[in-house]
């Protein structure tokens, strides 16, 4: 009995030690907004009496580091929050939480870091290891119903997998940026999809979509569907989609039960502004051969935003790119109706009045072949114009102002000052007005540092489909 109070007591400070250092902010909190870096620590604790010692220690060596790069897959989305989970390794009771979750929204572009150390414990003991999730919730969809409300706030980009600390390892994940598109396969006598239907830029997170009857959407729900026909005559067709509704990539699943010429088509809609839909169609002939090669997209670079002028560079690369005999590439604007094609590892757009560009490329095997056609994958860049003022009063500067572009007041950028072309700190303009205390408005921000600033101005970096600028603050 003492051991397993022992065990109890030292889990319950274990989880104390987790929330003392990747602290728990409210989730429009001003410090935590705009933080470079988290930290989430588990110790292993027990027979704990009065000589344990009271200070945690640990070295930079046996930190995991994670880096997100979090920016807008098109203009700012109506929702960007983020959801850490960082599972303990022992169940503790029914009532009693087995993780520690910390939520706080987002802003763009911010590179957080996350560190992580979990103590090593014997597995027969403790059921399992300390693990780590984390889920961003990002979607432009909205509804005046509060239930249709909060299905949607679901929308979410998140790791493949859970992840435990391993000393050492460093990663880079890529949230609202470019993204990977299934491959359609054969495998084992049947047709399937090769993976989660799109992917992050590093292939380490998914798209994550809920389709139900939303009535009072701000817009359609982002259903995929596939038809497969066999010598021009339909076999199969359907939605991309699990029982429950959730995008589910296994829901296609064909076998190959005669000869004759295949196609395969599957249409992905993002629900963002990039990617607004990414059109496959794959074709081979099947003679109960073994196996067929089909191509296998692993990796596809196309900046999410474009500049008149500006190359864009191009980057397709396949899993298996020693089977790949040939591969095209075409483009065309909005301004545009027919494809052009590519030739080279770039682009530039002249056309002033072109806002976006979709994007076609073909890879053919000695087996089949695959086309990708991927509407809106990258936004024309527009400008932003901040105002920002500030004043000394108390002995401190205070600086606010907003972002606005084409009139409108932009909310969740983060923003870094400056003084003399010194680093001050960042601030993030609002997503929602704050109650109460809370004097935050939606699309400003605010900002005070010790001492009487000179020379001030605020720099963005860039993100979805806002250029980067600098502009000088005003006395007020």
């Amino acid at each position: 009995m003492k051991n397993k109070l022992n065990k109890r007591i030292g889990i319950i400070i274990i989880l104390a030690a987790c929330l003392l250092i990747s602290g728990c902010p409210n989730k429009d909190d001003g410090i935590f907004l705009v933080s470079e870096e988290v930290y989430l620590m588990g110790f292993r604790l027990h027979n704990i009496d009065d000589n344990t010692p009271t200070t945690l220690n640990y070295k930079r060596a046996e930190l995991s580091e994670y880096t997100f790069f979090n920016r807008f897959p098109g203009d700012n989305p109506y929702n960007y929050e983020n959801a850490i989970y960082w599972n303990r390794n022992y169940w503790v009771g029914p009532y009693e939480s087995s993780w520690v979750s910390i939520f706080f929204r987002l802003n763009a572009p911010q590179n957080k870091v996350y560190y992580m150390k979990g103590d090593k414990v014997p597995l027969d003991i403790y059921g399992r290891n300390w693990e780590f999730s984390n889920y961003f919730y990002l979607n432009y969809l909205s509804s005046t119903d509060d239930g249709e409300q909060y299905r949607l706030e679901g929308y979410r980009e998140k790791l493949k997998t859970t992840t435990p600390p391993v000393p050492g390892r460093k990663s880079h994940f890529y949230i609202g940026n470019s993204y990977v598109p299934a491959s359609i396969i054969v495998d084992d006598g049947y047709i399937i999809l090769n993976d989660h239907l799109l992917r992050g830029f590093a292939r380490q997170t998914f798209l994550v979509r809920n389709i139900f009857d939303c009535k009072q959407c701000s817009g359609p729900l982002p259903i995929p569907t596939y038809k497969i026909t066999v010598n021009n005559g339909l076999i199969n067709k359907g939605k991309i989609l699990a029982e429950n509704g959730f995008w589910n990539y296994r829901a296609l699943n064909q076998p190959l039960e005669k000869s004759g010429n295949y196609k395969i088509i599957a249409d992905i809609p993002s629900g963002y502004p990039i990617f607004k839909n990414t059109h496959i169609e794959t074709s081979f002939s099947y003679n109960n051969q073994k196996s067929i090669s089909l191509p296998i997209l692993k990796k596809l670079l196309f900046q999410p935003r474009f500049n008149i002028n500006s190359a864009i560079p191009i980057s397709i690369e396949f899993e298996n790119q020693a089977q790949i005999t040939e591969i095209k590439k075409y483009y065309k604007t909005s301004n545009t109706k027919t494809w052009i094609s590519i030739n080279g590892n770039s682009i530039t757009i002249t056309d002033p009045k072109a806002k976006s560009i979709d994007f076609k490329f073909s890879a053919k095997t000695t087996q089949g072949t695959t086309t990708y056609e991927i509407s809106s994958i990258s936004l024309k860049g527009v400008e932003l114009k901040c105002k920002p003022i500030h004043y000394y009063k108390g002995g401190n500067t205070f600086i606010s102002g907003s972002c606005s572009s084409e009139g409108k007041i932009i909310p969740g950028l983060r923003l870094e000052l400056y003084s003399d072309d010194k680093y001050l700190g960042a601030a993030a303009t609002a997503m929602r007005t704050g109650k109460g205390d809370d004097t935050r408005v939606k699309g400003y921000f605010e900002f005070n540092t010790p001492g009487e600033k000179q020379n001030i101005n605020v720099r963005f970096e860039g993100s979805g489909i806002y250029n980067p600028g600098r502009w000088n603050s005003k006395q007020g």
